[in-house]
Protein backbone atom coordinates (compact mmCIF):
# COMPACT_ATOMS: atom_id res chain seq x y z
CA UNK A 1 0.00 0.00 0.00
CA UNK A 2 2.87 2.77 0.66
CA UNK A 3 4.90 1.72 -2.66
CA UNK A 4 1.28 2.35 -4.14
CA UNK A 5 1.06 5.87 -2.79
CA UNK A 6 4.66 6.89 -3.33
CA UNK A 7 4.46 6.15 -6.70
CA UNK A 8 1.23 7.98 -6.93
CA UNK A 9 2.66 11.24 -4.88
CA UNK A 10 6.20 10.73 -7.33
CA UNK A 11 3.96 10.78 -10.84
CA UNK A 12 2.10 14.02 -9.11
CA UNK A 13 4.75 15.70 -8.30
CA UNK A 14 6.70 14.64 -12.43
CA UNK A 15 3.53 16.38 -13.90
CA UNK A 16 3.20 19.28 -11.62
CA UNK A 17 6.84 19.77 -12.01
CA UNK A 18 6.24 19.94 -15.80
CA UNK A 19 4.19 22.93 -15.58
CA UNK A 20 6.43 25.14 -13.31
CA UNK A 21 9.30 27.44 -15.11
CA UNK A 22 12.47 28.06 -12.78
CA UNK A 23 11.99 31.78 -13.33
CA UNK A 24 8.36 32.66 -13.07
CA UNK A 25 9.30 35.83 -15.15
CA UNK A 26 9.93 33.72 -17.95
CA UNK A 27 6.97 33.07 -20.28
CA UNK A 28 6.63 29.03 -21.05
CA UNK A 29 6.76 29.63 -25.20
CA UNK A 30 9.76 31.89 -25.75
CA UNK A 31 8.78 35.05 -27.95
CA UNK A 32 9.10 35.14 -31.39
CA UNK A 33 10.45 38.18 -33.16
CA UNK A 34 8.40 37.65 -36.75
CA UNK A 35 4.85 38.55 -36.16
CA UNK A 36 1.49 36.72 -37.48
CA UNK A 37 1.10 39.10 -40.63
CA UNK A 38 4.82 38.06 -41.25
CA UNK A 39 4.32 34.62 -41.55
CA UNK A 40 1.60 34.46 -43.08
CA UNK A 41 2.92 36.82 -45.90
CA UNK A 42 6.06 35.24 -45.99
CA UNK A 43 3.37 31.22 -46.59
CA UNK A 44 1.80 33.60 -49.46
CA UNK A 45 5.18 35.05 -51.21
CA UNK A 46 6.11 31.59 -50.92
CA UNK A 47 3.52 29.38 -52.72
CA UNK A 48 3.68 32.49 -55.22
CA UNK A 49 6.99 31.71 -56.10
CA UNK A 50 6.81 27.95 -56.62
CA UNK A 51 7.78 26.92 -60.57
CA UNK A 52 4.21 24.77 -60.65
CA UNK A 53 1.87 27.70 -60.98
CA UNK A 54 0.39 29.74 -64.33
CA UNK A 55 2.45 32.43 -65.19
CA UNK A 56 -0.43 36.20 -64.89
CA UNK A 57 -0.33 37.35 -68.49
CA UNK A 58 -2.62 39.84 -69.76
CA UNK A 59 -6.15 38.48 -71.42
CA UNK A 60 -6.15 38.39 -75.28
CA UNK A 61 -9.13 39.94 -77.37
CA UNK A 62 -10.54 36.66 -78.15
CA UNK A 63 -10.86 36.41 -74.30
CA UNK A 64 -12.45 39.50 -73.25
CA UNK A 65 -14.67 39.22 -76.06
CA UNK A 66 -16.56 36.00 -74.94
CA UNK A 67 -19.34 37.10 -72.68
CA UNK A 68 -20.69 33.97 -70.60
CA UNK A 69 -24.23 35.57 -70.30
CA UNK A 70 -24.98 35.59 -74.41
CA UNK A 71 -28.14 33.82 -75.28
CA UNK A 72 -28.36 33.93 -78.69
CA UNK A 73 -28.92 29.86 -79.08
CA UNK A 74 -30.87 29.53 -76.16
CA UNK A 75 -34.56 28.44 -76.77
CA UNK A 76 -37.39 31.31 -76.54
CA UNK A 77 -40.34 30.35 -74.49
CA UNK A 78 -43.53 30.91 -76.14
CA UNK A 79 -45.83 30.83 -73.12
CA UNK A 80 -45.82 33.91 -71.08
CA UNK A 81 -47.12 34.17 -67.59
CA UNK A 82 -50.53 36.33 -67.23
CA UNK A 83 -50.69 38.56 -64.74
CA UNK A 84 -51.31 37.40 -61.17
CA UNK A 85 -51.91 40.57 -59.33
CA UNK A 86 -50.85 40.96 -55.34
CA UNK A 87 -53.63 41.43 -52.73
CA UNK A 88 -53.10 42.78 -49.77
CA UNK A 89 -55.39 42.75 -46.81
CA UNK A 90 -54.74 44.78 -43.67
CA UNK A 91 -56.11 42.81 -40.67
CA UNK A 92 -57.56 44.80 -37.58
CA UNK A 93 -56.84 44.34 -34.25
CA UNK A 94 -58.73 41.43 -32.86
CA UNK A 95 -59.08 39.25 -29.90
CA UNK A 96 -58.06 36.02 -30.72
CA UNK A 97 -60.79 33.07 -30.85
CA UNK A 98 -58.98 30.58 -28.14
CA UNK A 99 -57.32 32.41 -25.50
CA UNK A 100 -59.21 36.14 -25.93
CA UNK A 101 -55.97 37.75 -26.12
CA UNK A 102 -55.15 40.77 -28.03
CA UNK A 103 -53.39 40.62 -31.74
CA UNK A 104 -52.25 43.75 -33.26
CA UNK A 105 -53.25 44.70 -36.66
CA UNK A 106 -50.69 43.36 -39.71
CA UNK A 107 -50.98 43.76 -43.39
CA UNK A 108 -50.85 40.53 -45.02
CA UNK A 109 -50.57 39.85 -49.17
CA UNK A 110 -51.58 37.05 -51.52
CA UNK A 111 -51.93 35.88 -55.13
CA UNK A 112 -55.09 37.00 -56.80
CA UNK A 113 -55.22 33.54 -58.46
CA UNK A 114 -54.07 30.38 -57.00
CA UNK A 115 -51.24 29.34 -58.85
CA UNK A 116 -49.73 30.79 -62.20
CA UNK A 117 -51.18 30.72 -65.85
CA UNK A 118 -49.59 30.59 -68.84
CA UNK A 119 -50.64 32.53 -72.10
CA UNK A 120 -50.82 30.39 -75.02
CA UNK A 121 -48.95 31.52 -78.00
CA UNK A 122 -50.69 34.90 -79.75
CA UNK A 123 -52.80 35.55 -76.50
CA UNK A 124 -51.49 38.57 -74.85
CA UNK A 125 -49.80 41.74 -76.80
CA UNK A 126 -45.73 41.30 -76.07
CA UNK A 127 -45.12 44.66 -77.51
CA UNK A 128 -46.93 45.84 -74.65
CA UNK A 129 -45.53 43.12 -72.06
CA UNK A 130 -43.04 43.70 -69.10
Amino acid sequence: MKKRNWISLLALTAMLGGCSSNNPAEPVLPESKVSMKEVYEGAIYSEAKASNLVLKRPATDTERSIDPYILHNTKRTHFKKLDNPTMYLFVNTHLSTVSRVPVPAYLTEFKLLERDEYAMPGQINLSNWR
